[in-house]
């Protein structure tokens, strides 16, 4: 797309989806409404960079993390390697004023408590949040039995694939009807629909999560009923 008309095409393409989402809605069911993402050409693929000496350091907000981890340990359960890792850690903070607010996110997450101005801040996240969800269709009930079903096994990659006891066999000839030779001016589509014979094509490309109360498994796997 072109980088100058790409806002504008943003909103008219989000627009054109929540249309045919209202078109359709009766007919398809939905999870979720549209949404329009946004990508960039990563032109490196997936790199690293070596750091070196007193830069072989993690980012300050996982020492923030880590230190009220291993306040709880035994001295001697901790390995030399990661007390001289937190000693040249609280050096190079020392030297460029960011002691303080370090030493304040650690204290924070030692006691587990947050100050006023914290609590404000994570009210205003959690209402973002949840205007989010709301926007864009999500569903608590269906969330929730979903992350139920994959901690308890019922569903992941290790069920995603079909029963042993599965025969699969060649489609023939009388398992196919061309939809280009119906014609629905003679109402073959409304009698269709009103004795309950319905065809239904299944593109099996991704997993079936998206679905009404789908199962999260292979969409090939799924069992389809009237």
């Amino acid at each position: 797309m072109d980088p100058k008309i790409y806002d504008d095409a943003k909103s008219k393409l989000l627009k054109i989806l929540q249309e045919t989402k209202s078109e359709m809605e009766e007919a398809l069911p939905f999870a979720m409404n549209p949404v329009i993402y946004n990508f960039a050409i990563n032109n490196y693929g997936t790199v690293s960079r070596l750091l070196r000496d007193d830069n072989a350091l993690m980012p300050k907000e996982y020492y923030s993390l880590l230190v009220p981890q291993l306040a709880r340990l035994n001295s001697e359960a901790i390995p030399d390697s990661r007390k001289i890792e937190v000693d040249m850690f609280s050096l190079r903070t020392a030297k460029n004023d960011e002691a303080f607010p370090i030493l304040r996110s650690i204290i924070g997450n030692v006691f587990k408590f947050s100050d006023k101005a914290e609590m404000l801040e994570k009210q205003q996240q959690d209402k973002e949040t949840e205007k989010i969800k709301k926007e864009n269709g999500f569903d608590p009930i269906q969330h929730e039995q979903i992350r139920s079903n994959l901690i308890k096994g019922r569903i992941g990659l290790n069920r995603n694939r079909l029963p042993s006891e599965t025969v699969i066999e060649d489609v023939s000839p009388s398992d196919v009807i061309f939809l280009n030779s119906l014609d629905d001016r003679d109402q073959t589509g409304s009698r269709a629909i009103s004795n309950g014979s319905v065809a239904v094509l299944c593109l099996a490309a991704g997993a079936g999560s998206r679905w009404t109360k789908g199962p999260g498994l292979s969409k090939r796997s799924i069992p389809l009923s009237k």
